[in-house]
C-alpha cells in the first residue's frame, strides 16, 4: 500500500494502541467513538482488516479463549512504518473547513419565518450543549486514565464543539 487512507491509518493506530486486538474490538472502538466521521459497520472494518493483513501491515494469530477461537491482530514492522508515515504526512486538506450539518442549514435560515429560525437555533444549541457535556465527561475519563494523547484528541473535539456553540450564540443574539 503506497498511501494509507484515513480509515486505514486509524485502524493501524487502533491496532498499535490496543494490540493484540480482534476485528470485533476494532469495530467496537469505532462504534464507541464520539466522532461520526467513520462508520463502525462490520462491512467497513472487517474487509479493511483483511486488506491490511494481505498487504503485510498486520499479522494474525489464533487464540483459544472461551468457547471459540479468536484471531488477534498486531502490527508488523511494515505496519508500524506505515502508521508513522501516515501520522506525519500533513496535507493541506487536513486544515480545511469540515462539513457541519448545522452550518449547512444556517446558510438557508432566511427561508424560514423568524419563529422557526429561533426554534432551530435553540434546538441545535441544546444538542451541542449535550454533546459538550458528554465530551467533557469523556475528556475527564481519559485524563484520569493518564491516556495523554487520547485526552488531547478529545480536548480538540471539545474545542471545536465549544467554538460551534459560541458561533450559534452569536447568531441567536443577532436574531433577537
Amino acid at each position: 500500500m503506497d498511501r494509507l487512507s484515513e480509515l486505514e491509518g486509524t485502524v493501524l493506530g487502533i491496532v498499535w494502541s490496543d494490540s493484540p486486538i480482534t476485528r470485533y474490538a476494532i469495530r467496537t472502538r469505532f462504534l464507541n467513538s464520539r466522532s461520526s466521521h467513520f462508520s463502525g459497520s462490520s462491512g467497513a472494518v472487517y474487509p479493511l482488516v483483511a486488506r491490511l493483513l494481505a498487504s503485510g501491515l498486520l499479522s494474525a494469530e489464533q487464540s483459544q479463549q472461551g468457547k471459540r477461537p479468536r484471531t488477534l491482530y498486531r502490527l508488523t514492522q511494515l505496519g508500524e512504518r506505515s502508521l508513522r508515515d501516515w501520522i506525519v504526512n500533513v496535507e493541506g486538506w487536513m486544515a480545511a473547513v469540515e462539513f457541519d450539518p448545522i452550518r449547512a442549514r444556517v446558510f438557508f435560515l432566511a427561508s424560514l419565518p423568524k419563529r422557526s429560525r429561533r426554534k432551530f437555533l435553540r434546538e441545535a444549541g441544546d444538542r451541542l450543549d449535550a454533546e459538550i457535556t458528554e465530551t467533557i465527561t469523556h475528556v475527564k475519563a481519559l485524563t484520569e486514565t493518564k491516556d495523554t494523547w487520547a485526552a488531547w484528541g478529545a480536548r480538540g473535539a471539545l474545542g471545536v464543539l465549544r467554538a460551534r456553540r459560541k458561533w450559534l450564540r452569536e447568531i441567536e443574539a443577532d436574531e433577537s
